[in-house]
């Protein structure tokens, strides 16, 4: 967003509220250089199940699948695992981000 590209960002939860709801800022940028979207009607709970639920709309959406860290049962996996299953590209960041951003730094 930052650089004025187009930006996506699926919620698992209805559009009538945000969660966190210290990300408002980005939010609203986001409505403003593209779009906020979620499958899920206004009122809905929050709900664990509703994660891997959204993790499908992104791979569907998705031209690829980017992990960079992830549990082994972590969200990331979940959507790269999706993504797979719908024959998008799935590529992996090996290691720790700010450990890698850190020695290129240093450099």
């Amino acid at each position: 967003m930052r650089h004025g590209l187009q930006t996506v960002g699926c919620v698992a939860h209805g559009l009538d509220r945000l969660y966190p709801g210290e990300h408002a800022s980005t939010a609203k940028e986001m409505c403003g250089q593209g779009a906020l979207i979620s499958e899920l009607a206004s009122g809905s709970t929050f709900a664990p199940g509703n994660f891997p639920a959204r993790n499908r709309v992104i791979a569907g959406l998705s031209d690829c699948t980017v992990v960079v860290e992830s549990g082994t049962k972590g969200g990331s996996l979940i959507t790269a695992d999706i993504a797979d299953s719908y024959d998008r590209e799935v590529m992996a960041y090996p290691g720790r981000p700010r450990t890698a951003a850190a020695s290129v730094a240093t450099r």
